[in-house]
């Protein structure tokens, strides 16, 4: 790479001759400049990153598995991820950096204060268990959002396919931890499983077929191919009802912006 594109992501680097300020945009800032392109970036942005997460999966797991007691188990643990991400000339996102260890404390305010947001979001999502925070106004419950899964289940069953069958324990606990996530995903993005409601089968046929690339057991399609099924109730209801959005439902179905909230289609 030339000079001038080495230090491209090296922050702590190139703030040395300008600022930071100067240096960085916020994701609002990002969508200013992008214009009526910003949804389409946002959403292939989305599909490096979770495609990345896809092929890293094994390794993650190994990795976990190696350092910490089988008989070991925390809802409420997470790591944070910094990813870098760089755009070409036709609007391809690649994953070109993955920090383990990202830094959280910035020299300039407008960061520092999506710090702020990001750690009040993980905080809510993450240890909320038994009583979701009283924006929720329907007060839901561990035991609500638990019943809530299985009818979500049964709406996807397929005719002889019970499912109920052969979902593990720790594949029943992910759906409910995820289940609750999507209550309070604040500033979030859910980056799996792709939102593919609004679009044809192309996405989620390329995702399948990504997978067995990369030798996934059958029974890990088998379930990826129910949380896609699942995602879609939830963008249902996010359209239908405005509830369980989130920002990449907005970039994926054409969503409009209300303040805060996403909701309803645009005309």
């Amino acid at each position: 790479l030339a000079i001038g594109r080495m230090l491209l992501t090296n922050l702590s680097v190139n703030n040395k001759k300008a600022k930071t300020e100067d240096l960085t945009w916020v994701f609002s800032e990002l969508r200013d400049h992008f214009k009526d392109k910003a949804s389409f970036i946002f959403s292939r942005i989305d599909l490096a990153i979770g495609r990345m997460l896809l092929t890293s999966e094994k390794s993650f797991r190994k990795y976990y598995d190696s350092n910490v007691d089988s008989a070991f188990s925390c809802e409420n643990c997470y790591h944070i991820l910094g990813i870098d991400v760089i755009i070409d000339e036709d609007l391809n996102a690649y994953v070109i950096e993955i920090n383990g260890n990202p830094t959280l404390n910035f020299k300039a305010e407008k960061l520092n204060d999506e710090v702020s947001q990001l750690e009040e979001d993980v905080v809510r999502m993450m240890y909320n268990n038994d009583q979701i925070y009283e924006q929720n106004t329907e007060g839901k419950s561990a035991m609500d959002i638990a019943v809530g899964v299985m009818e979500d289940i049964s709406r996807v069953k397929e005719s002889g396919d019970d499912l109920f069958e052969w979902l593990t324990k720790e594949q029943i606990s992910y759906l409910v931890r995820s289940k609750r996530e999507q209550q309070e995903l604040g500033g979030f993005r859910r980056i799996y499983p792709v939102t593919t409601y609004c679009e044809d089968n192309k996405d989620e046929n390329e995702w399948t077929a990504f997978m067995k690339f990369l030798r996934l057991s059958e029974e890990r399609i088998r379930f990826h191919d129910l949380l896609t099924r699942l995602e879609k109730i939830r963008v249902q209801r996010c359209i239908k009802d405005s509830v369980e959005c989130s920002n990449e439902i907005h970039d994926k179905c054409n969503l409009k912006y209300i303040g805060d909230t996403i909701c309803n289609l645009e005309d």
